[in-house]
């Protein structure tokens, strides 16, 4: 009987061993890494009352799906898997099905690349515009990119967890905000209540009392600005738009979305990265993440707790290394957190 177990658990490691090594490899990340990241994606999720989740991946991300459904399988979570890259109109009616039918009771999970945007907003909805099914037990990258998305999500959960505590536990309830950085940006703003994400805490803040200056030094969509430059808001709109250099492809980007239409230019968002892994100088979605940023939103804001800017749009753009006094109390100096 004791050589019976002995061997039993001889051939378990072997299978687990085996479908380790079947697992594939990720450029620039080793196994540990996107175990962990899997990992931390699956607890998102794992406590949907159905006890099932349902993952749909594009084609390009489905070498992170199958991290995600191997750790699945470790948790012995059912679980259906869907490659957009392979997918028929009965795929995408199945797919809608589910969605349907299991709005808050299935996890999902949705790795999407640019070239299903289409399909995701029109199935899961947008964050800016409102979602269509229940967030409570949904995973989505938003377009994240593979790397960005294995970055943010391998990182020490307990350690940002205690960072996100006590960054709110200074910045809960404040009066004004203050931030500044050495390149040029110097605005205070009143905050309302903050929002929890997983590499961030955001506001809506009051937007007829945001006044200052925003040097747009980190982050403009694709990545760091080429032409660094300087946004001027008055009472909570930029008015400095027709300044903006359109022989710079990034501020070219940003003059087209602060005139949409006529609360596009509104400060709707303050941002504070939380994630240490993430990188600063990659695009906009990860960049906004980064511990030693802020980000500030213009724009569409009513989805956000206590925003009243309607407009067709949200946008955001980065800064680095800011100097941030809550209340008269720094909290952070070039970046770096004091406590």
């Amino acid at each position: 009987m004791k050589l019976l177990v002995v061997l039993c658990s001889i051939l378990s490691l072997i299978s687990a061993n085996s479908r380790s090594c079947n697992l594939p490899d990720i450029e620039g990340f080793d196994e540990k890494t996107l175990a962990r990241a899997a990992h931390n994606i699956v607890s998102k999720v794992s406590e949907a009352p159905s006890g099932s989740v349902v993952v749909v991946c594009s084609k390009d991300k489905e070498n992170l799906a199958i991290w995600i459904t191997h750790e699945l399988e470790k948790q012995r979570i059912p679980y259906s898997l869907f490659n957009l890259g392979d997918k028929s109109n009965s795929d995408v009616a199945r797919i809608q099905s589910l969605i349907k039918d299991g709005t808050g009771k299935r996890g999902f999970i949705f790795l999407i690349q640019l070239v299903d945007a289409s399909f995701l907003f029109e199935n899961v909805g947008r964050p800016d515009t409102g979602l269509k099914i229940s967030n409570e037990y949904l995973f989505c990258d938003w377009l994240m990119s593979t790397p960005g998305l294995i970055r943010l999500f391998s990182a020490d959960a307990d350690e940002l967890e205690d960072f996100r505590t006590s960054l709110l536990k200074e910045i809960t309830d404040t009066r004004e905000i203050h931030i500044t950085t050495e390149k040029g940006t110097d605005i205070r703003i009143v905050p309302r209540s903050w929002i929890v994400a997983d590499g961030e805490i955001f506001t809506a803040p009051v937007e007829s009392k945001t006044n200052g200056t925003i040097f747009v030094d980190g982050c403009a969509y694709m990545g760091p600005p080429k032409k660094p430059f300087l946004l001027r808001i008055d009472n909570g709109r930029v008015i400095n738009v027709s300044y903006l250099d359109l022989t710079d492809k990034q501020q070219k980007y940003a003059q087209k979305d602060l005139t949409r239409d006529n609360n596009s230019n509104v400060l709707a968002e303050i941002g504070i990265g939380t994630s240490i892994s993430s990188r600063w100088d990659a695009d906009m979605m990860e960049s906004e993440q980064a511990r030693g940023t802020c980000h500030f939103g213009f724009g569409r804001n009513i989805m956000f707790k206590g925003g009243k800017n309607e407009s067709s749009y949200h946008f955001d753009l980065v800064i680095r290394k800011p100097t941030i006094i809550v209340d008269g109390k720094c909290i952070c100096k070039n970046g770096k957190f004091l406590f």
